[in-house]
């Protein structure tokens, strides 16, 4: 009877092994679908704060319609998204240049790496002579990461844009899309949960994923209210103190904002 028990009892953790198997590896089969519903629905739950404030809005005693509401908020945050990515973008490949041309022209002298570097480049020129007086290690590595990744060729530096602009608006479109759905029905997501899950527990599961997304949106909100302040706090520092021009300061706020989120050096790194 206890090798009948031990038996059963090896057969179920097997089965259920192997179910876990099956579904981690459909996980991984269809992982960007999957990232693209999980983006959805944080972008749903930043929409439904917009919708419930659009929802108020009546002329004379009628509101719009949810799928119209549900495609304004959905447009308002892909234009405060697209704006902060404008404003951010060129002033971390500002930085990016600042960083990689300073390196070029070894403009860090008072540095212990470059003075390693120094010393090294004083070391191999001894070594062999024949290098000459202005041979320089980093300017090696540089040619060498700039044949390695053919920055040179036009046709694929322009391919490799095209590209990742193509795959940038096809996972924003999929994300609207999908997003649009979870912002029209705020309980199509928890429906979506309670129809993979046992009828036993559906009840109980439909609860806990509702009181998950509402504190994951209350969260969001406080984050993003957390953003909007400290990217105000340093826009008019930059801009009416420390007098620098108004995009800049607008990118950099935004990046300081941004890089606060991070827990603990999130904001030594935006100072």
């Amino acid at each position: 009877m206890n090798e009948e028990r031990s038996t059963d009892r090896l057969a179920r953790y097997i089965i259920w092994a192997a179910a876990a198997a099956a579904v981690l590896f459909l996980c991984w089969f269809f992982r960007s679908v999957l990232v693209y519903i999980v983006l959805a629905s944080v972008v749903s739950l930043l929409g439904r704060p917009i919708m419930a404030v659009l929802r108020r809005l009546k002329i004379k005693g009628k509101g719009a319609p949810d799928w119209l509401l549900s495609i304004i908020s959905l447009l308002l945050i892909m234009v405060v998204f697209l704006g902060v990515v404008t404003q951010v973008v060129p002033v971390v490949s500002g930085i990016i240049s600042s960083v990689s041309s300073n390196l070029q022209s070894g403009s860090f002298r008072g540095s212990e790496f470059t003075e390693w570097i120094g010393r090294f480049n004083a070391w191999l020129v001894g070594m062999v002579p024949a290098l000459g007086t202005d041979f320089r290690i980093q300017d090696v590595l540089f040619g060498w990461i700039g044949k390695a990744f053919d920055l040179s060729s036009v046709t694929s530096v322009v391919g490799s844009v095209a590209s990742a602009l193509g795959s940038f608006g096809i996972a924003l479109f999929s994300v609207m899309f999908i997003g649009f759905f979870f912002v029209k029905d705020e309980t199509l997501f928890r429906r979506i949960i309670g129809a993979l899950v046992p009828d036993r527990v559906e009840d109980r599961a439909m609860r806990v994923i509702g009181d998950i997304e509402h504190l994951l949106c209350r969260y969001f909100v406080g984050l993003l209210a957390e953003v909007m302040g400290v990217a105000l706090l340093n826009f008019l520092g930059l801009w009416l103190i420390a007098r620098v021009g108004l995009y800049p300061a607008i990118g950099i706020a935004f990046m300081t904002g941004l890089l606060n989120v991070i827990p603990y050096v999130g904001p030594w790194i935006g100072a």
